[in-house]
Parts: structure tokens; sequence; C-alpha cells
């Protein structure tokens, strides 16, 4: 069950965040006149439709209709619950939050989680820089990682005793079961033991630099000052609350801003190959935390960076390709190769966001990233990652690596290996184009290739092509349901125009029920507030109908009091119009003479309805 903050603590998150720096962590925005604008991030194009009011602290999408808040922002870019929005908002901007028990407030258990974890990545520098660490800090320097670099990403040690840290965190304050819960800790029989002694630790930070996991290895046998127990080389934090490894990629803090940048990200498998890439000029290195790559750390990439490339780099060897092929690439030309309905960028459509690009780059035999960037410079590293070659030539090589090609039973081979490959890609045209660049290698008709891979795709390929398209765009308003939109925008603008009885408008004015929700919401932040505040009315809307309305409301010029007043006389126009229709068709229906009581209230109902309209003046609506 998500946690419930109090208001005052959520409405004092959304003012001091920045919705200028929350949203430029994503979209490169320009000034344009009092808004920015920019690329949108969840949707694919190439002319800027996507605009920010800091003033009212919203965003808006002209194109696919996106909008909210600062809290919505992070919820749809970064895939969090509203709470885990304004938890991570909160931690950026320093306001401590409560949450709600009836009238109890208390600190959220999020916030201390994160506090623990920010005690316990101290904790470990302590024991790395304590003399219990020195054959730790032998290890590191041999691996290129000295002092200043372990500072830098706050490299610790778990310390050679078993209970080391839930010793001195609770003496700190905290309890065993807090531990356990945020995977620092196991319970072994009664006794409660740190997860990660003897091992190196690599702490792993969410995109706000908070604390989130370790990652942490055994030393080699040669570093050990003491003997370790039989156990994994390597160890990941398990999955929490706060880390899910299947999305959470290490190195993304301190990447996001070159990622953006360059339009590249750097998957490597190891933290020491994100450290020491980052360290020989390729900052746009990240790591999966002990996990294969999967579709949600995509999502995940997508959400954040949008049109960007992905290179994974591979160890060069062949059992480490036979790995990354088993556990890396077995689906990724079905997953990741460009979607049938989107032309140009090779990006195909997922929920409301886009899979990047994968391009494959790989290691001379018997290197790893971290290795080799030491070895041989900033300029190999340079030169092997921009050799990079695209996964489905990257797979189709891989396939046929071996063949002869000068035997008719070694082309067909090849072929058979290399449609197996292509029939998992959903765009035909890629998959045409890739079938002639076999046929070529091959030596075979290219329109036997690509028969041989239409077999293979059958039914599958069909099923890829028949998926909807990510966001339906909204039915086109009419004339009156523009009106009603242009009234909601004024009202924004000139709130105390709820209170004049000569162009108030009421619930029954409006049409659309996202409209009269709207009007609802709007007459109760001022009645509450005294004036109307879009981006308060924003915060935790579940709907997002209704919340792409209230942001779309602040887009632009707002009106001024003349334009506004003018109208919410048109809308009350148009529904004084439609509610004396139905008045003429109910009295058509009554009978003078037999129901002469009911004929005669109606008479004087329409004649009232009918002076107030002409009390408003010409102003209706066609």
């Amino acid at each position: 069950m998500s946690p419930r903050f109090a208001r005052d603590d959520i409405d004092e998150v959304r003012e001091r965040a920045d919705i200028l720096e929350v949203v430029g962590d994503h979209v490169r925005l320009k000034r344009q006149g009092s808004q920015f604008v920019g690329l949108c991030p969840f949707h694919n194009e190439k002319t800027g439709s996507f605009s920010v009011s800091p003033e009212k602290g919203v965003y808006h999408c002209h194109g696919c209709h996106a909008g909210g808040n600062v809290f919505n922002f992070i919820q749809e870019v970064e895939g969090l619950s509203f709470a885990e929005a304004v938890e991570q908002l909160a931690q950026r901007y320093g306001v401590t939050l409560r949450e709600v028990a009836g009238e109890r407030k208390t600190e959220s258990p999020r916030t201390r989680l994160l506090a623990l974890h920010e005690a316990a990545v101290e904790h470990y520098q302590r024991l790395l820089a304590h003399k219990e660490g020195g054959s730790v800090r032998t290890y590191l320097d041999s691996r290129g990682i000295d002092a200043a670099l372990r500072d830098r990403y706050r490299v610790g040690f778990g310390g050679w005793t078993p209970n080391g840290l839930v010793s001195a965190l609770v003496r700190a304050g905290y309890t065993t079961d807090e531990l356990v819960a945020a995977g620092l800790a196991r319970q072994d029989g009664r006794a409660v033991r740190d997860v990660f002694a003897g091992r190196v630790l690599f702490p792993i930070f969410d995109p706000s630099d908070r604390a989130i996991g370790f990652g942490g290895r055994v030393l080699p046998p040669e570093f050990r000052s003491r003997v370790a127990p039989d156990q994994p080389k390597y160890l990941n934090t398990r999955e929490t609350s706060l880390f899910r490894k299947s999305r959470v990629l290490y190195g993304t803090n301190w990447a996001r801003g070159d990622i953006v940048r360059t339009r590249r990200l750097v998957l490597v498998e190891g933290y020491t190959d994100v450290i020491m890439l980052r360290e020989h000029g390729i900052p746009e290195a990240v790591a999966t935390c002990g996990t294969a790559l999967t579709e949600q750390h995509m999502q995940e990439i997508s959400r954040r960076f949008g049109d960007v490339r992905v290179v994974l780099c591979l160890d060069g060897d062949a059992a480490g390709q036979a790995a990354a092929s088993r556990e890396r690439t077995e689906q990724l030309a079905s997953a990741y190769s460009p979607g049938e309905r989107v032309r140009g960028g090779g990006w195909l459509p997922v929920g409301r966001g886009w899979l990047p690009e994968v391009y494959v780059a790989v290691l001379p035999p018997g290197r790893d990233p971290a290795d080799f960037a030491v070895q041989e410079g900033a300029e190999a590293v340079s030169k092997m990652l921009d050799a990079a070659v695209p996964l489905v030539r990257f797979l189709l090589e891989r396939a046929i690596d071996g063949e002869r090609f000068d035997t008719p039973e070694g082309r067909i081979r090849a072929v058979r290996k290399g449609a197996a490959v292509l029939s998992q890609v959903g765009d035909t045209l890629l998959r045409h184009e890739y079938a002639i660049w076999l046929a070529g290698r091959c030596g075979v008709e290219a329109y036997e290739v690509s028969k041989a891979v239409e077999e293979r795709a059958g039914k599958s390929g069909d099923e890829r092509r028949r998926q909807p398209d990510a966001a339906a765009t909204p039915a086109t308003l009419t004339g009156h349901q523009r009106v009603e939109r242009e009234a909601l925008r004024g009202l924004c603008s000139e709130p105390d125009l709820l209170g004049d009885p000569t162009c108030a408008p009421s619930e029954d004015d409006f049409t659309l029920a996202v409209h009269r929700s709207l009007f609802r919401l709007l007459s109760a932040e001022r009645a509450e507030r005294g004036t109307i505040d879009p981006g308060r009315i924003a915060t935790g809307l579940q709907d997002g109908d209704l919340r792409r309305a209230v942001s779309e409301l602040t887009m632009g010029t707002p009106p001024d009091r003349t334009a506004a007043r003018e109208t919410l006389i048109r809308l009350k126009t148009f529904g004084l119009g439609r509610r004396i229709e139905e008045k003429k068709t109910r009295l058509r229906a009554l009978d003078p003479d037999r129901e002469a009581q009911a004929y005669d209230a109606l008479f004087e109902e329409l004649l009232r309805l009918e002076r107030e309209k002409r009390s408003l003046g010409s102003g209706g609506v066609s």
C-alpha cells in the first residue's frame, strides 16, 4: 500500500521543485516567450511540441497530449508511482516528508530507508579507509582505482567482522528488521549478520544520487587478510522496495547528462568497467546490476533518454560472447529492432515510450572493458566503440561464422541460420535489407533468402504487426466543446469570475464529463484557497485525461479579463440555448388542456430562460 503524505508537505515539495530543472534532466529546452519548448520525451517527434510553464509549474505536449505537474512528469518519465515521485523530489529538494496515519504524521518509511542506505555507504567507506582495509586498497590500486576514484565513486569495504554493519547501525538507531528489509543484513539462526562482510562494495545510486543498493565482490585470495567463507564471487543487493535490479543501471546518476548530450549509452557488465571507461573518456558508461539485460532496462533507458543509441560492450573471448549471446541477445532482434509503423530512427513503440537502437562493440579476446581502457587508453576505447555494428548484423555474423560458402551444403546451413535470426526482426523492410546482405555473403539469390526468412517469420511476424499503436490521440473537440475548454482556461487566469453572477457558469453548462470534473476542481480550489493553481490541482490526479486537460489549460498566453468574460458569456449562452431547446421539446409533449398546470409552469420556465439569454446579449454559438 502506497504511503499517504501530509498535504502541506506535498505542496512544499511542489513549490520547491524547479520544474525546468527536473524536466531539463530529460529534455533539452529552449525559451519561447514565457515558456520553454523541446522534443516530447513521451513520443517520437522532430518538431518540438512539448511546452513547460515554469510560472504555472506544469508541462503539456500538443502532440500526444501528455501533461501535468512536476510529480506527473517524474511518474511518467521514470515509471514511478505518485508516492515514489513525491519521495524522490522531496529528497532532491530537501523536504522532510511525514506519513499520515489518521491525524498522526510520521517520517516516511522510504525516506528512512534511504537514510539507512546513506549511513551504510558512510560506514563502508570508513572501513575501507581503516587499517583493516589495507589489503582491499592494495587490490583496488591494482585495478587502477586509486584513492581519488574511491572517494569519487564512494567505494567501500564490508569489513571482516560478520556483524559490523549491524552493530554500528543499530547503535545509530536503526532496527535489525529495517536492515534485513534493506537487504543489508540476513537472519542467521538467532543472529542477524551482515550480507556484505569481506567484500569490496560499490554503492548503487538512483538518478537523483541516492544510494539504493550495493554490488559486492569477494577479494582474490592473495588480497585477503582472513579466510573468506564459501560464497559467490559477486553479490548484489536482493530485490527491495528501493532496488529493482531488472530496472536499475549502475552509473546512471553520473552518466545521464553525457547520455543526453552524446545520444549514446554504453552498456557494460561490471562496476569497475563503468568507472574505468568514465575515467578514459567514455562518461556515458553504465552497467546492469548482476542480471541480464531486460526489456525493463530498455524501457527505463527510453523513458529517461528517448532517442539514444545503446552500445553493448561485450567481452571478446569465445566464452564471453557465448554467455552474452545466451543471456543478453537471444531475443534482442525482435524486441529492439525497428518497428513497422515507425520510419527512420530504428525504434519500436512500447507503451508510451520507445525502445532505442542497439549496437554491439566487441573487445579483443580475453579483455574486459576496464582492463582494455587501462592498458590501451582512451583513444583505443573510442575507436572500439565507434566500430560497433547494429545488433541484427552482429547476430547474423555470429550465426553464420565458421560456415563454408564454397559448398552448397555450407551455403544452405548459413542461409537457414541467418533466416532464424532475421525471422525475429519485426520490421519487414529491415528484414528485407538484411536478407539481401545475407544473400551477398552466402552467394545465393536474394529471393531464396527472403523466402526462407518469411517462412520462418510466419505467424509471429503477423502478430507483431497487429500490435496497436502506443497512445491514441484524443478526439477533436467540437465548436461547443472548444468554448467549454476556453471558458475553463479563462477561469484559471481570472478565478474571481467564478463569483461574477453575470457570467459565472454552472456545472450544467459543460457537456463533456472531463470538463464538468475540471469545473468542480477549479471551483473547489477557489473556494478553499481564494485562487486557482493548476499545478496544485494536478497533484495526485490519477485520471490521465483529466491531468492532461489541466496542463493544457495553462499553456499559451492566458486570456485577459475581457476575453475570459466574453468566453464565459458565450458558454452560458450556449448552455441556456441547450436548456431552452430541451424545454421546448418537453412542452410540445404536453397537452395544454389536460396538463394545464404542468404546461403553464414549463412555459413560465421557458420564458425565464429566454429572458436570461437575451440579457447576455447575442453572443451565441453556432
